[in-house]
């Protein structure tokens, strides 16, 4: 064992994924929450008897870094990262999509809050789009391309769909804005290809 975190969400964890250099982990659960918990320090090496070769490793804790508390209003199924791990895409039984600000960049807004279970400071993940009604049925799962161009979408309603994604990459970093950070509206993911029936039972 390397790390674990007891109680980490307040209900059944559906979904977990590392970023791509493993120092990250996001997590979707029943509680309609999304987290973002440091991976970086898993395991720290010890040395419990000095005639061995090598050290053994001490298990570590992860750490909260950002979370979204209602980020659905229903089951969250499916989050990943996408490629350089700066944004999070989750799919839910509410049948959207959304993508957020994964809270990882020195430009990110502050937005640090502490609560009574997480007392180190941590970041409030921000909305950067959305797609409601993507699917009939619950999404099941969701994941980037390796460019971050395009979001692909698993559904019960038996329907693979791919989104393009190129509508937020553009948005300069926070502080570099001289207006308020724009708002992408629901019509940024754009549907670019499907299949219907694409399975004879729902896609898990």
């Amino acid at each position: 064992l390397k790390a674990e975190k007891q109680s980490a969400h307040n209900e059944l964890i559906t979904s977990v994924g590392f970023n791509n250099d493993g120092t990250k982990i996001v997590s979707g659960s029943f509680d309609k929450t999304i987290k973002v918990w440091d991976a970086g320090t898993l395991a720290r090496p010890i040395l419990v008897n000095s005639k061995l070769s090598s050290p053994t490793l001490a298990a570590g804790s992860l750490e909260l870094k950002a979370e979204k508390t209602s980020a659905h209003s229903s089951t969250i199924f499916s989050v990943a990262f996408n490629n350089d791990g700066t944004k999070i895409v989750s799919g839910s039984a509410d049948q959207t999509i959304k993508v957020w600000d994964a809270g990882v960049n020195s430009d990110t807004r502050p937005n640090l809050v502490k609560s009574e279970h997480f007392p180190a400071c941590y970041r409030i993940l921000e909305l950067i789009v959305e797609k409601q009604s993507a699917h009939s049925n619950w999404v099941m799962s969701v994941a980037f391309n390796n460019d971050g161009t395009k979001i692909v979408s698993g559904s019960r309603d038996q329907t693979i769909k791919v989104w393009g994604a190129l509508a937020f990459l553009a948005f300069p970093a926070i502080s570099q804005l001289t207006t308020p950070c724009p708002v992408a509206d629901a019509s940024s993911l754009a549907l670019v290809a499907e299949k219907t029936d694409a399975h004879s039972r729902g896609i898990e």
